[in-house]
């Protein structure tokens, strides 16, 4: 294989890795993963300070509870209504379903 066609068949991979990133449901599954990520992530970073066992385990459950009140239709319609207007700047592909 020569060098022309390595570079040929890694150019089609890019655009076609640069082609799902610009789809809705990769938009989507970014954005749903920022929303919980975010809760998570703050939850480490108070958990690297010196916090005893119980502070923990009540700061773990209070990042749970916040995660399960996320867990409801009208939440999830909103999510998806933010996600949507971002879409018309964000994607080539808008959502088609």
């Amino acid at each position: 294989m020569n060098r022309l066609t390595c570079d040929s068949e890694t150019a089609e991979r890019i655009n076609g890795v640069a082609f799902q990133m610009r789809t809705f449901s990769f938009l989507f599954g970014v954005k749903q993963g920022e929303l919980i990520l975010r809760h998570t992530d703050n939850l480490g970073k108070t958990l690297q300070h010196s916090v005893s066992a119980s502070g923990g385990q009540e700061i773990a459950q209070l990042t749970i509870k916040t995660l399960e009140k996320l867990r409801n239709d009208e939440t999830f319609n909103l999510f998806w209504e933010r996600v949507e207007m971002q879409s018309h700047i964000w994607c080539w592909w808008p959502n088609t379903s």
